[in-house]
């Protein structure tokens, strides 16, 4: 099911480049007004039923064989087709080598990401998936995470650790990280690419709040392919070419970097401002549904499905950080991590779900989270 909040109204499938362009222009009016918050674009020339899903979930790599995301970096690096040292930047060369990745390729340009909406890999013809609508998948974010900060490989290594590492825990799973890139690799630069970093062993998909989708007409395919090629010189052979880094370019970026050090209170927080944007969303969308009259009944079951998920996994990761603090021998500091990354949880996700039962429109009945937010302070008082 689409859940509806109003905008998709007012974006329909398009045909050309000047009706992409009118559609983000929406996007950018209606839903990114915030001061500080950016869009980032992906294209995928065919309809998925999971789409926005890295290479590595896609052929079940993580489970054929413990670490082998660390074995694939080691043979590229004695293969010499990664030079880099460490694990984040041996990711971005498997992620644009053809090798399975849990990056997943975005780009600043909303019209690079319109041409791989309408243009399958290079080495099928152009028109081989002509006949599926494509879409370009538009993600908001206020931050980025700069490849070459300690904070950001710190969270890549502890990806590659699984569950061992509790910030690799399934409760952050749902923080997707954008992942900025400014390496000298031209294909990258060509693209105006980034990354966003999924973590854990299953993916999570992309908040609905995060996320929005522009459908691409298979009947305007071809023409967008030539408008693109003629009014802005976009096409296969100039997405991979001899591109010099930008200064400029490089400076603007550096404004919205987030280079604050790894840890689990900083972690926890950030997460749980996610939790807090996809329950204003969930409002919003209930108060859409409301004053126009809609069936409110498949989209509760989504909002209580998701609401109790997300409460189990927060309780999961509340018992793991409880064990670390009653665990004898445990390192002060580690301990004293915990016990505020608990405190930070208790009172912040009590917040949430206050705020947001206090949103929904009064005579909706959705008991579901008035019973979250009860059985959640039963939880925490056992």
């Amino acid at each position: 099911m689409e859940l509806q909040d109003g905008l998709l109204e007012k974006i329909e499938p398009v045909s050309s480049v000047s009706e992409f362009i009118n559609a983000v222009q929406v996007l950018e009016k209606n839903w990114c007004d915030e001061s500080n918050s950016f869009l980032v674009f992906r294209g995928e020339a065919e309809e998925y039923n999971t789409p926005c899903i890295p290479t590595i979930y896609r052929d079940y790599s993580l489970k054929q064989i413990d670490n082998y995301e660390i074995n694939m970096f080691c043979a590229m690096r004695q293969n010499d087709i990664s030079g880099n040292t460490d694990y984040l930047h041996n990711a971005i060369d498997a992620q644009h080598d053809g090798f399975p990745s849990r990056l997943l390729d975005v780009s600043y340009n909303c019209l690079i990401a319109l041409y791989f909406a309408t243009t399958p890999y290079y080495v099928k013809p152009e028109d081989s998936l002509d006949d599926s609508d494509g879409f370009v998948y538009a993600f908001k974010y206020s931050e980025a995470l700069s490849p070459e900060a300690q904070n950001t490989k710190e969270i890549y290594n502890a990806a590659l650790e699984g569950n061992k590492n509790i910030l690799n825990d399934a409760f952050f799973s749902y923080n997707h990280r954008l992942i900025d890139h400014c390496k000298q690799n031209k294909r990258i630069i060509a693209q105006q690419g980034a990354f966003i970093l999924f973590t854990g062993d299953i993916p999570e998909p992309i908040p609905f709040h995060q996320l929005y989708g522009i459908r691409i007409s298979k009947q305007g395919k071809a023409q967008i392919r030539k408008e693109l090629q003629t009014l802005f010189g976009i096409y296969t052979g100039s997405v991979y070419p001899e591109v010099e880094l930008m200064r400029e370019e490089i400076k603007r970026k550096c404004l919205r970097m987030n280079t604050i050090g790894v840890g689990l209170r900083s972690n926890t927080d950030a997460t749980l401002d996610i939790y807090k944007s996809e329950y204003e969303y969930y409002a919003d969308c209930l108060d859409y549904y409301v004053n126009k009259g809609k069936d409110t009944g498949d989209l509760s079951r989504i909002i209580e499905k998701n609401i109790v998920n997300q409460k189990n996994r927060l309780l999961a990761y509340l018992t793991r950080l409880q064990g670390i603090v009653d665990t004898k021998g445990v390192d002060s500091q580690a301990k004293s991590d915990a016990e505020n990354a608990i405190r930070i949880a208790n009172v912040k996700y009590s917040s949430i779900i206050k705020s947001f039962i206090k949103d929904i429109p009064v005579d909706l009945g959705l008991t579901i989270d008035k019973s979250s937010e009860s059985e959640y302070k039963e939880d925490q008082n056992e």
